[in-house]
């Protein structure tokens, strides 16, 4: 099964999610709190931290931890940190 591709009825895929992600990123102009389902947690962190597509639909999602995503400047490659709180 093509995960990365499938599409629920009515719902969205990977690359759709992926999209709406990049845009939603591209607009942040301060520290923000989002609250979301799983998908796009999974895809927030495949944009941010630079993940192969395949690994992305295989990423955790714990129900009881907060995910916290924050840059981390090393010299001229800044980087996400990621982590569960």
């Amino acid at each position: 099964t093509d995960t990365w591709n499938w599409t629920p009825r009515g719902g969205e895929n990977y690359p759709m999610v992926e999209e709406r992600v990049r845009a939603w990123v591209a607009g942040l102009k301060r520290t923000t709190i989002a609250v979301s389902h799983g998908n796009i947690s999974r895809s927030l962190r495949g944009v941010l931290l630079n993940l192969e597509q395949a690994a992305v639909p295989k990423l955790e999602v714990p129900q009881d931890r907060v995910l916290r995503l924050r840059p981390v400047a090393t010299g001229s490659r800044p980087f996400m940190l990621a982590d569960w709180v």
